[in-house]
């Protein structure tokens, strides 16, 4: 078993480290308990070190605060208007 650190969730459950089976590197398998459901990461979904993690994190929060902007600026250029269909 290896400590990897987990990004996929970077804002729903936050980064977090957890003990899994490292089948290649673009592949880990983690199991909370045996016998229990196995999650799977995939590439850029976890990182050996907190450097390669903490260097996807800003790469997420960059994207997702462009993401929020857009969407931001979706709104404030909205205009309301009735159509009779």
């Amino acid at each position: 078993m290896t400590t990897i650190y987990v990004t996929k969730y970077a804002f729903t459950e936050g980064v977090f480290t957890c003990d899994a089976e490292v089948k290649r590197e673009d592949f880990a398998v983690y199991q909370r308990f045996k016998g229990g459901f196995a999650q799977y990461f995939h590439r850029n979904e976890f990182h050996l070190t907190e450097e390669s993690a903490r260097a996807d994190f800003d790469r997420r929060r960059s994207a997702k605060l462009k993401s929020l902007e857009k969407s931001m600026t979706k709104i404030r250029n909205a205009e309301f208007k009735v159509t009779q269909k």
